[in-house]
């Protein structure tokens, strides 16, 4: 028999059986766990961080709100347009979200975690290809609208409350709409992509395009105080995090950001000069408007082959669940929870 072992007899390299190195073994096994140790401890590290910046963010709308009531000004945030598109500008946009999560990111950046990735992503876009995701963006948004209507008429179905985003006074004035303009539209759509798209999104790309863009649109969502809102702007997020990743860019994302903002503008501008039902026929119009060319773009996008999976592309060694857990748990638990509680509360009571 080809390997029967005779102990009498000397053994020839073709018989021997195999060697296993186990303190090779034993080497390679204590490399992974460090390396898993390591790549956690820096994921729970840029946790704490995006943990702060939303803890910063709630403790800055409240110190900025009451400082607002002990000047005397509560009412004119919900009665005055201008008034309070001049706060949202000043202390929802900068203060409350640009000024933190610039913070995380200067931080980071100096200590050279961005080396991979720019902490603002920068690729350079054809006209045309720029056009499409934009166009294949609007689409999503759109598409995320009626989901959150049928979400919102499920949970009324269920528990007879009907979720609802906080209402304002309308713009009552040229002015007031430009202000809307910026408050809504232009400064949201910098701020709010600097801060998700930019400092956070590139800070835990690394680790994976589709950990790091569900990661950055939790937090997203939660940023937005109500449970309407929250759901939207995680769903928002995917698909803003998605059009970032596979473009390279975040001007696509900006742009869009601002547009789906921009559609509640346009039907504020239409009321103010024509009436609500001149405002309904226009919103229907861009609605279909761009859902046609959105699935026009979507078309081509797919016959370019320009849709990629966000599996992960990188080198580390934990699974996709292994970096949730490392991301949620504990620094971000808190400050989710706060948040929750904070959406839930506004949207029920």
């Amino acid at each position: 028999m080809q390997y029967y072992y005779n102990p009498f007899e000397p053994q020839t390299p073709s018989v021997m059986p195999p060697q296993i190195d186990y303190n090779e073994q034993w080497r390679a096994l204590e490399e992974l766990r460090l390396r898993k140790n390591y790549e956690k401890g820096e994921i729970k590290k840029f946790s704490l961080a995006l943990g702060i910046a939303i803890v910063a963010f709630v403790a800055i709308q409240a110190a900025t709100t009451f400082i607002v009531g002990l000047f005397g000004y509560t009412e004119s945030l919900t009665n005055d347009p201008v008034f309070l598109y001049a706060y949202s500008i000043i202390c929802s946009s900068v203060l409350s979200v640009a000024l933190p999560f610039g913070i995380v990111g200067y931080y980071f950046k100096k200590n050279g975690q961005y080396s991979k990735y720019h902490i603002i992503p920068s690729k350079k876009l054809g006209i045309s290809k720029f056009i499409l995701w934009v166009l294949f963006g609007m689409m999503c948004c759109i598409a995320a609208q009626f989901l959150v209507s049928y979400f919102i008429q499920i949970v009324y179905s269920l528990t007879g409350k009907m979720l609802e985003a906080p209402e304002y006074a309308k713009s009552n004035s040229v002015f007031a709409l430009f202000m809307e303009l910026l408050a809504t539209v232009i400064v949201p759509a910098i701020t709010e992509e600097f801060a998700m798209r930019c400092c956070s999104l590139q800070l835990l790309r690394k680790y994976g395009k589709g950990f790091a863009v569900l990661c950055v649109s939790v937090v997203f969502g939660l940023l937005h105080g109500n449970i309407v809102q929250f759901v939207f702007a995680f769903i928002i997020g995917l698909i803003l995090g998605y059009v970032t990743v596979m473009t390279d860019s975040i001007l696509p994302a900006v742009i869009i950001h601002g547009a789906n903002n921009g559609l509640s503008v346009t039907s504020s501008v239409a009321e103010y000069f024509s009436g609500e039902e001149t405002s309904n026929i226009v919103s229907v119009v861009l609605y279909v408007l761009f859902a046609v060319l959105g699935i026009f773009a979507t078309v081509i996008l797919a016959k370019n082959k320009q849709f990629k999976s966000l599996k992960t592309d990188n080198t580390s060694v934990l699974s996709f669940g292994e970096k949730m857990s490392a991301f949620l748990f504990p620094w971000m638990i808190v400050p989710f929870l706060i948040l929750i509680i904070l959406t839930v509360s506004s949207s029920l009571l």
